[in-house]
């Protein structure tokens, strides 16, 4: 039984260039992606989610408060955060969930 992915970026190409790369891999399935942190967490109530690949910073919220609610619908969620931002804040944010 794969892995069920879902991808939470709000740059098109990268999401897609994830999913290209990912789909390779026999062990994983991408159940989908989203550009906004509404749109993550609407598919996350909505599809059997496995591991949830986030971008810390996405329009109308926030990485770590997207990790936050999606972990109240699904706690056993796991969830790799993805970041450019040297500033530590976003992290220690998470750090606190």
């Amino acid at each position: 039984m794969p892995i069920k992915v879902f991808i939470a970026d709000d740059h098109a190409v990268f999401r897609s260039g994830l999913r290209a790369l990912l789909e390779k891999e026999p062990d994983l399935e991408v159940v989908g992606e989203a550009g906004t942190g509404q749109d993550t967490l609407k598919a996350v109530s909505e599809h059997e989610v496995d591991v949830l690949i986030l971008d810390i910073s996405m329009p109308g919220q926030t990485g770590p408060r997207i990790a936050e609610s999606a972990l109240q619908k699904r706690p056993h969620l796991a969830i790799v955060v993805l970041t450019m931002h040297e500033d530590e804040y976003y992290m220690q944010e998470l750090f606190k969930i």
